[in-house]
């Protein structure tokens, strides 16, 4: 990754963990440096879905540095329909629906998602407002990366960047079908 905006990108949301860790969907451990432990985890969870299982184990540990992790409780919204989001989302445990308003106050239900599925793929190649809300259907673990990360690591070519074009774009296909 560029190490110019790998820098820009720490040094301008470290007030923003901060303000997160004090209100808090985010794990304590992303207010400060990240553990070994904590990128080894999302590294072996990483290598188990779809998107990242046939890349090397260090490629997967570099990469699983950069994720926000985030608890929600059942019925607690990650977004909401309408806002402007630039970030991708991979479920580490839990269920999450993905939910659109209808008329008077009635919704449905646009896709029910389990661990290891991701969603929020759009955001990361365009910047447009949600089509839906996301919603933990129960005590939900939720893996992030920001949009500036992907974009860095497809400017240097990365192979794990390059593969989740891959993915989202069989993953896109598969929920049109």
């Amino acid at each position: 990754m560029n190490f110019f905006v790998w820098f820009f990108f720490r040094q301008n949301h470290d007030e923003d963990y901060q303000t997160k860790c004090e209100h808090s969907k985010v794990e304590k451990n992303e207010c400060h440096k990240r553990g070994i432990t904590m990128s080894t985890s999302i590294a072996d969870f990483l290598s188990g879905t779809g998107y990242f299982s046939s890349w090397p184990s260090q490629d997967l540990m570099d990469f699983a540095t950069h994720f926000q992790q985030y608890n929600l409780e059942e019925g607690e919204l990650l977004f909401k329909e309408g806002d402007e989001d630039t970030a991708w989302y991979i479920i580490m445990s839990g269920r999450m629906s993905i939910i659109r308003d209808g008329q008077v106050g009635s919704s449905h239900i646009l896709a029910e998602l389990e661990r290891g599925e991701a969603f929020g793929e759009m955001s990361l190649l365009e910047k447009r407002p949600r089509m839906g809300s996301a919603m933990a259907m129960e005590p939900s673990i939720i893996l992030k990366l920001d949009r500036i990360i992907f974009e860095a690591l497809l400017d240097d070519h990365h192979p794990i960047a390059v593969g989740m074009l891959k993915e989202m774009a069989i993953s896109q296909s598969r929920r049109r079908a």
